[in-house]
């Protein structure tokens, strides 16, 4: 029920931070906000799942959390990387590739494991699997942007 409720009020959150961005009315503070609010109800709902089974599900959610920490980490160094170098300009607070979870798909496993109760051990597995490669995908991108660059 908890985790439901914070999906909801990500929803909404999502819906209303969508039509601002549309209004053309954003700030560098809103994206950064955006960021911080939609990690936070991800790990919340994710707290909020592992706690209805701890013993089972315990091991799933601590590597579908390390697996966000190490996606987050790639997407801040990657992203800060290249507004740093200029390689590329966006209109976002940092820029980022496209990987294979994304936001959207995020939510969607969230909801599927707090739909499917017999299946949350290994939608969770399934979910820290795709987390981690796309955060492997993330470093790969950094690699191809910057290995003709030297370190100096």
């Amino acid at each position: 029920v908890i985790s439901i409720i914070f999906m909801v009020i990500s929803f909404f959150i999502d819906t209303l931070d969508g039509a601002v961005a549309r209004s053309g009315k954003t700030t560098k503070f809103g994206g950064i906000l955006d960021v911080f609010c939609d990690r936070t109800v991800e790990i919340f709902v994710l707290m909020a799942l592992i706690s209805t089974q701890p013993l089972i599900l315990m091991w799933p959610g601590i590597f579908s959390l390390g697996a966000i920490i190490l996606c987050i980490t790639m997407f801040l160094i990657v992203g800060g990387s290249i507004k740093e170098t200029n390689l590329e300009e966006s209109k976002k607070v940092i820029y980022y590739r496209y990987g294979l979870i994304e936001r959207s798909e995020t939510l969607l496993f969230l909801l599927l494991i707090t739909i499917l109760v017999l299946w949350r051990f290994m939608l969770l597995m399934i979910f820290a699997i795709l987390v981690f490669i796309t955060a492997l995908l993330r470093l790969r991108d950094a690699y191809i942007l910057f290995k003709i660059e030297k370190i100096k």
